[in-house]
């Protein structure tokens, strides 16, 4: 909060923390905004969904580094990635703002004309005219600070899902055992008879002291496995290639990775091979 602050009094950024999965965002992230001409698109309800399917797009092209692209608006957004082992876990969005070499807006609010009152239409025109202009030599040099800041919260997210300040030894059996059993089907009960306490203790007890859920835990380090095998050149069916990683079926596997990786397995080989 007091780095949130800060950066945004000196540069007039809006600076959000964006969940991987962008629609379950919390509203009070993914609506934050600190310039009147976007707060009155957002309060006319006009703008909403044309705002989340932009920062969906920028996080489709931020999985290895920041993006950054202005929306129809001519406003413009960036987004740069937080990892843990090459994964996504989070995303930091900064901007909001207008590029000198953005200076109009006519297009979208000449489209909006027709749906809003006048008076709303004219305080757009105005609200776009008196934005500050960032020139974008300066707005680069914003996003470096940012790009430093996420790799702090990329090495707090790492300490938190390794568990690494945990003494537990439950949750260190936990994680023994799935290392052993990552690409089979993986039975809590099971596990739980392994570790020598019930089922229920050790799933609170693994929660407590990682922040995760087993599940969660099991899927993260599935996916990163996929990744690896995705990426190293392997010719394998994509459904062999989820059942090789513990993956009990193509549908599970297909929406488990859009959910940690924002895009299909296909794709992300395309990009990485």
């Amino acid at each position: 909060s007091v780095y949130r602050d800060a950066f945004e009094g000196l540069t007039g950024h809006t600076l959000s923390l964006i969940h991987k999965n962008v629609k379950e965002t919390p509203s009070r992230e993914s609506g934050r905004c600190n310039n009147e001409y976007c707060s009155i698109l957002l309060d006319s309800n006009v703008c909403t969904q044309r705002c989340v399917d932009h920062t969906i797009n920028l996080a489709r092209n931020a999985q290895k580094k920041s993006f950054t692209e202005s929306c129809e608006g001519n406003i413009t957004t960036s987004l740069i990635p937080v990892k843990v082992k090459n994964a996504v876990v989070a995303y930091l969005r900064a901007g909001q703002i207008k590029l000198e070499s953005k200076v109009c807006a006519e297009g979208l609010i000449d489209e909006l004309a027709t749906r809003l009152p006048e008076s709303v239409v004219d305080d757009l025109r105005d609200s776009f005219a008196n934005l500050p202009k960032i020139d974008r030599e300066t707005y680069v040099n914003q996003l470096v600070v940012l790009g430093a800041f996420s790799m702090q919260l990329s090495q707090i997210s790492a300490k938190i899902l390794e568990g690494k300040s945990s003494n537990s030894i439950i949750t260190d059996k936990c994680k023994l055992y799935i290392a052993k059993h990552l690409g089979d089907k993986i039975c809590l009960d099971e596990m739980a008879k392994y570790v020598g306490v019930t089922n229920s203790y050790m799933c609170k007890q693994f929660k407590k002291f990682t922040g995760l859920t087993l599940v969660e835990y099991i899927n993260l380090h599935r996916i990163d496995l996929a990744k690896e095998k995705l990426a190293s050149g392997i010719e394998m069916k994509i459904i062999d290639l989820a059942y090789a990683c513990g993956f009990q079926s193509l549908s599970q596997f297909n929406r488990t990775f859009q959910k940690f990786v924002s895009q299909s397995p296909s794709q992300y080989r395309e990009e990485n091979r």
